[in-house]
């Protein structure tokens, strides 16, 4: 069976003596028997044929780091560059673009090659790149479930932050009234929404509708107060949506001026 990062079945069936093997994506914390990559040893391979090969401008296009392949496949990249004298960052000579779903893989091709051609502006003329765009009208949805939420100011940086990374996404503020959350959350799954915010008074009662419960902290949150909560939270939703690093100052300018600050 493949497995997600986080996946506590896994042991409760190993423990309960019903054969299992792990496949591809296994979780650091399983212990039974499993068949996978050495995704550290692929991710630099990867690297090093492109090196040997001469490139000096090396693209890496990362899923989730909520995914253990992802993280290591990206250390592997980073330890080959790093064991060529050079230093991997934001820009050449290696620069990765998370994405978290496959259909914005595209994107992220595009938000690389912009990189490229921003160092190097000539690389269209030569004919490097070549891409044909398919039409897409379709918006990827996310949002805030709340009663009352009309006076909710999420959506503002929300919004400023994918017009900031160019991203067709919309952010919705839903009134959801108490009865009808059960509804809402299936709703969630029919329209394909990407993700959810919560506010009063569903925070508590949505747990029962969840597949899963992690605890903030392990997604890198911690107590603050004021705008300040309210951008990093945002932040970390953000980049669990899109896979995306969040435009923190974007954000936060947007908030900042919805509340007068």
């Amino acid at each position: 069976m493949g497995t997600g990062d986080h996946i506590s079945d896994l042991n409760e069936l190993r423990e309960a003596g019903i054969p299992l093997v792990a496949m591809d994506r296994i979780p650091e914390d399983y212990a039974g028997p499993s068949v996978s990559l050495d995704n550290l040893k692929s991710g630099r391979m990867a690297a090093e044929h492109l090196l040997d090969l001469g490139h000096s401008y090396i693209g890496h296009i990362s899923g989730p780091l909520t995914l253990r392949v992802a993280r290591e496949r990206g250390a592997g990249f980073q330890q080959a560059i790093r064991n060529r004298g050079l230093e991997p960052g934001p820009l050449p000579p290696l620069t990765t673009i998370r994405q978290p779903f496959t259909d914005l893989g595209t994107f992220a091709v595009k938000m690389l090659i912009d990189l490229i051609v921003s160092q190097d502006p000539l690389s269209l003329e030569r004919g490097y790149f070549k891409m044909s765009q398919k039409a897409n009208y379709k918006a990827e949805l996310v949002g805030v479930f709340g009663h009352p939420v009309a006076e909710n100011p999420t959506v503002v940086m929300h919004e400023a932050a994918f017009k900031e990374l160019g991203l067709n996404w919309r952010y919705l503020t839903i009134e959801v009234y108490p009865q009808d959350l059960a509804d809402a959350m299936k709703g969630l799954h029919a329209f394909n929404m990407r993700g959810i915010n919560l506010t009063i008074p569903h925070k508590v009662e949505v747990l029962k509708y969840l597949d899963q419960v992690k605890e903030a902290r392990a997604w890198g949150a911690y107590p603050l107060d004021g705008v300040g909560m309210l951008v990093y939270q945002g932040a970390i939703g953000f980049h669990l949506w899109t896979g995306l690093a969040a435009p923190v100052p974007v954000m936060y300018q947007a908030l900042a001026k919805a509340f007068g600050l």
